[in-house]
């Protein structure tokens, strides 16, 4: 019962962190920019954890994360820094959501 009330709580926490990412990525349709549920199935924690941190610096060494954001209509996202386990709690909360595959045509 404990495991299932910290999973809950985790789940709250990552809701009400995202709502600094939903007006660019949507829940599960992307709006300016992609959709994150399922991103750790396609890419590292450390991949993420990065673009993230500093998505400007990281497209810059990257090739994959410049592509990423040549396809997106902004190159600046503005969101507060996120810790590792609150990027966790976010992706926790984006995965709970019922998945619709079309919406992530983009990742073939």
């Amino acid at each position: 019962m404990a495991n299932r009330n910290l999973a809950k709580r985790r789940l709250h926490r990552g809701k009400a962190l995202y709502k600094a990412c939903v007006n660019c990525h949507g829940t599960t349709k992307g709006v300016a920019a992609a959709p994150l549920q399922r991103i750790r199935q396609v890419r590292s924690m450390e991949w993420i954890y990065k673009m993230v941190q500093n998505p400007a610096r990281f497209a810059y060494e990257n090739p994959k994360a410049k592509a990423v954001f040549e396809k997106s209509r902004y190159m600046k996202p503005s969101y507060p820094t996120f810790t590792k386990s609150e990027i966790i709690a976010i992706l926790d909360y984006l995965d709970s959501l019922p998945f619709d595959s079309r919406n992530y045509s983009h990742r073939n």
